[in-house]
C-alpha cells in the first residue's frame, strides 16, 4: 500500500494526525501547482489523498458525532443553531500562559506596595553611594564643602531618581501587561479580556505602591535626606578617608 492510499486508523487520535498530513500534502500540491514548481505528486497520487481527506473528514465528523451521544446531558449544551457541543468550562477557555500571568499578578498585589519601597530604597542608595564615590574619588570634595557646593545636587535631581527608583518596578509590570494584552488581543475572547482587565489591575498596583510608600512616612524621610545629604557624605567621607 503506498503512501498516498486512504485508510482509517484505528484510534481517533491516529485518525486526526493522519487528517492533518493528508491536508499537509495537498496543501504543498496547491501551492506548488499555483507557483509553477515542481509537482510533488502525480495528478492520480493527489486525487487518491483528496479522496482520503474526504473519507478521514467523515469518520472524524462522525467519531465525534458518537463520542458526544456518551457523553452525559450535564456535560452537553446546544448552540443556538441546534448543534450539540461539549460544555466547556471557564478555565478550559483560559490560555495556561494567561493562567500563569493571573497567579503572578495576585501575587504582586500582595507583595509590591513593600517590595517597592525595600527596591526604592537599595535603588536610591545605590544612586547616593556613586555620587559620593564620584565626589570623593572623582573631585576630591572635602568632608564638608558639599554642604555649600555647586556638585550638591538640585532638587529636580534629587526627586527625579527619588521616581526612577520607587517607580521601575511597577511600571516595568504595566509595561509587561500591556505587551501580553497584545499577544491575545487578536483572539478575541477571554483570554483578550483578562488580559485587557489585568492593565488596569498593574495600574492599581502602581497607585496602591506609591500610597503605601506615602503612607509609611516614606516621603518625609525622603525629604530629611534631601536635607541633610550634605551630612551623609560627610560620614561616608570620614569612614573612607578615616580608614585609609
Amino acid at each position: 500500500m503506498s503512501d498516498f492510499e486512504y485508510q482509517i486508523p484505528d484510534t481517533y487520535e491516529e485518525a486526526v494526525e493522519r487528517k492533518a498530513y493528508v491536508l499537509k500534502l495537498i496543501n504543498e500540491y496547491n501551492e506548488a501547482l499555483l507557483l509553477g514548481k515542481d509537482l510533488p505528486c502525480s495528478d492520480e497520487e493527489i486525487d487518491k489523498l483528496q479522496e482520503e481527506y474526504q473519507i478521514l473528514n467523515d469518520h472524524l465528523a462522525l467519531t465525534e458525532e458518537e463520542r458526544l451521544s456518551k457523553l452525559n446531558d450535564s456535560d452537553k449544551e446546544v448552540n443556538e443553531d441546534g448543534v450539540i457541543v461539549e460544555k466547556v468550562s471557564v478555565l478550559d477557555k483560559i490560555h495556561w500562559s494567561v493562567m500563569l500571568y493571573c497567579v503572578f499578578t495576585f501575587i504582586c498585589l500582595c507583595s509590591m506596595p513593600f517590595l517597592t519601597k525595600a527596591v526604592g530604597s537599595a535603588c536610591l542608595d545605590s544612586f547616593i553611594d556613586k555620587f559620593f564615590y564620584d565626589m570623593l574619588w572623582e573631585k576630591y570634595v572635602d568632608m564638608m564643602a558639599l554642604q555649600s557646593s555647586e556638585y550638591m545636587w538640585s532638587d529636580f535631581g534629587y526627586w527625579f531618581r527619588v521616581c526612577v527608583s520607587y517607580l521601575w518596578l511597577p511600571l516595568l509590570l504595566i509595561l509587561i501587561s500591556v505587551g501580553v494584552y497584545f499577544i491575545f488581543r487578536k483572539r478575541k475572547d477571554l483570554n483578550s479580556k483578562i488580559t485587557k482587565w489585568l492593565i488596569f489591575a498593574n495600574i492599581f498596583i502602581l497607585v496602591l505602591s506609591v500610597g503605601v510608600v506615602l503612607l509609611q512616612g516614606e516621603l518625609t524621610v525622603l525629604k530629611e535626606r534631601l536635607e541633610y545629604l550634605w551630612y551623609e557624605y560627610a560620614v561616608y567621607y570620614y569612614g573612607e578617608i578615616g580608614t585609609n
